[in-house]
């Protein structure tokens, strides 16, 4: 998951190293600033372990918050998770 800082920019660059052939790269723009911005995933997760029923979900400090029950061994991994343990 890409984290960056707020307003973080950045926009496509040729480099032309001396004596070297161009490499497409990056630039940035804009350094940003505090706090720092976590992309949520958006992932289906496909199990083949029928003995699988449940994940539950963690917080940062790897507490449970929540229970998701699986159905037929899919579930969408959560936005605001970091860690999801399964059962």
């Amino acid at each position: 998951m890409p984290c960056r800082p707020t307003d973080w920019a950045c926009r496509p660059h040729t480099i032309t190293p001396k004596g070297g052939q161009a490499v497409d790269g990056w630039r940035v723009t804009n350094y940003g600033r505090a706090p720092w911005t976590v992309v949520s995933p958006r992932i289906r997760i496909h199990l083949r372990n029928a003995r699988l029923t449940r994940a539950i979900v963690l917080d940062m400090n790897g507490m449970p918050v929540d229970t998701i029950r699986l159905r037929e061994g899919v579930f969408d991994f959560p936005a605001d998770a970091m860690y999801v343990v399964l059962q």
